[in-house]
């Protein structure tokens, strides 16, 4: 059996990526191979392929005791991208109503670092956006509760995940963490079914034994496509039934 797996590409411009990863998927879909791919660059899949997500070695924590107060971490490479000016906004909320937590801003900061501080951590405060990040996927492994993306009609599969999705807005990400910190138990056994979540879908024992299944043709392939251009066609009908 071929297999092909498809992170990414190189590019120079918008106009060159679209096109480019375009035509390198459908080369892709022709050639008849097993197709592993990152949801983002399956975008124009017309045919059933294997979600790639790498997979996350897990380290011991520093301690298993619980924080006094919660630790919430946000550890941003660029501001904008990862919602720091919601993240600030709602902290700030949190403080006025005397909320008990402490919380860390990491930047500029070496990745063990971080890795260090997640092991202390409570309550990742990841980013925006429809998948489970790289840093999320950190700290799942080490049973922090992570508030990033998890749009599961997004990655075309019902992966159930503990990961409550980071909304663009700091009310409702005040509101979030607020409830968090004030329940305890609630904390607890998310952080709990985090690390299990990691276990039993992130780990590298998975990702080994899938992608076996993937050479041996065990393994199906996600059924839920995201047909850009059927859907492409339905959102034009919409935009034009709205003018008419």
């Amino acid at each position: 059996m071929r297999y092909l797996i498809d992170r990414g590409y190189s590019f120079n411009d918008v106009g060159n990526s679209f096109y480019q990863i375009l035509y390198n998927y459908k080369i892709i879909e022709w050639s008849g191979a097993s197709i592993l791919s990152a949801r983002e660059m399956a975008t124009f899949a017309k045919k059933p392929y294997h979600p790639f997500i790498l997979p996350q070695k897990r380290s011991s924590r520093f301690s298993s005791e619980d924080n006094s107060k919660p630790l919430i971490l946000h550890c941003p490479s660029d501001r904008k991208i990862k919602g720091t000016e919601y993240v600030l906004k709602a902290i700030e909320m949190l403080k006025s109503e005397n909320i008990l937590f402490d919380f860390e801003l990491i930047e500029n900061q070496s990745n063990d670092y971080v890795i260090k501080r997640l092991h202390e951590c409570d309550i990742l405060i990841d980013q925006p956006g429809p998948w489970i990040a790289t840093l999320a996927r950190e700290a799942l492994s080490l049973g922090c509760v992570v508030i990033g993306g998890n749009d599961t009609h997004y990655m075309g599969y019902d992966l159930k995940s503990p990961v409550i999705q980071f909304k663009p807005s700091s009310k409702n990400l005040f509101e979030v963490i607020k409830k968090l910190c004030s329940e305890k138990d609630n904390l607890q056994n998310l952080k709990e079914e985090s690390f299990k979540f990691w276990d039993k879908n992130l780990s590298e024992y998975v990702f080994k034994k899938d992608i076996i299944g993937i050479i041996n043709g065990t393994t199906v392939p996600n059924i839920n496509t995201p047909n850009f251009f059927k859907n492409f066609i339905k959102y034009e009908k919409s935009i034009l039934k709205k003018i008419i």
